[in-house]
């Protein structure tokens, strides 16, 4: 199935670029161009992180977070689109350096995209019922930090910023799903702010933009989502005119199309409002909403 998924996105992100210059949308249709890859390219610094399975939410460390920057190799267009790729794993696991990231990443790039697979913070500890929030948060940050360092760079990499794509599987779609319609201080979750935990003070998550290149609005201008959710439809305002595409099992009990809870209902993941209620909150409002659903399929269901 995997790639079909890649036709979808493919179909989806051109449509969006010919929307903005119809002139060249056959460019974003074959692979012309071999790819240079860009490794490990800091992009947000010194931020605050857990890391792994358990953690204490206390425990921090403070680290660089990096992204592979897949590029069309001597392409001379000064404004390419960008899509920004976000891997799974559940907060706990996974890596930029996956095998269908990099591969979606490689194949964007062979056809004009200037694309990247994107680091972003793990960490979650499954006794403290405020952690999964958190991590979640943490990467919805991420997804902020990296859409405006490719602002901020617009010029040295040759990016158009009106057209800056966020590609989110599973844990990664979350993120991007939240990029776009999480954007009030009132939707930011209270378990982002200091507690106390089996003794220990537990900081502060700060806003959604936090770092550098503050200067810069994170919000991507589009989403495509692998088994992707949000935490509450009511996120999604007339306001938020930004397209997505939706990609998503009708069997997937990890996270579930419609609303439930992730992993079989396990907790403490909250529950959350799969790619079927989104879609149908954004018809509801009239709002861009494209769709792949497949029957009798679970998660990831490419492999």
């Amino acid at each position: 199935m995997k790639k079909y998924n890649l036709l979808f996105l493919l179909l989806f992100i051109s449509n969006l670029v010919w929307v903005q210059n119809p002139l060249i949308n056959s460019r974003y249709k074959q692979n012309t161009f071999s790819v240079a890859v860009l490794k490990d390219i800091p992009y947000s610094l010194q931020v605050m992180g857990v890391g792994g399975l358990n953690p204490s939410e206390a425990d921090i460390d403070i680290d660089d977070l990096i992204m592979d920057i897949y590029a069309p190799f001597s392409d001379t267009l000064t404004k390419k689109p960008v899509v920004l790729c976000f891997h799974g794993g559940g907060f706990i696991r996974g890596s930029y350096e996956n095998d269908d990231v990099q591969w979606m990443c490689d194949s964007l790039a062979k056809k004009g995209y200037l694309a990247a697979s994107v680091q972003y913070r793990l960490g979650l500890n499954v006794t403290d019922s405020k952690s999964p929030l958190r991590a979640l948060y943490r990467a919805i940050q991420d997804t902020r930090s990296a859409v405006r360092f490719m602002k901020a760079e617009a010029t040295y990499f040759g990016i158009d910023t009106n057209q800056i794509y966020l590609l989110g599987v599973s844990a990664g779609g979350l993120a991007s799903l939240h990029n776009l319609y999480m954007d009030l201080p009132s939707e930011i979750p209270s378990d982002t702010e200091p507690y106390t935990y089996l003794f220990q003070n537990v900081p502060s998550l700060g806003p959604l933009d936090t770092g550098q290149y503050l200067g810069f609005d994170g919000k991507a201008n589009a989403a495509l989502s692998m088994w992707g959710a949000i935490l509450d439809t009511g996120f999604i305002s007339p306001l938020d005119q930004q397209s997505t595409m939706l990609i998503h099992g009708y069997d997937d009990n990890t996270v579930p199309i419609g609303y439930g809870g992730a992993f079989y209902n396990i907790a403490p993941f909250p529950n959350t409002y799969g790619s079927e209620s989104i879609h149908v909150r954004k018809t509801n409002l009239s709002l861009s909403s494209s769709t792949y659903f497949v029957p009798d399929e679970g998660h990831s269901f490419y492999g």
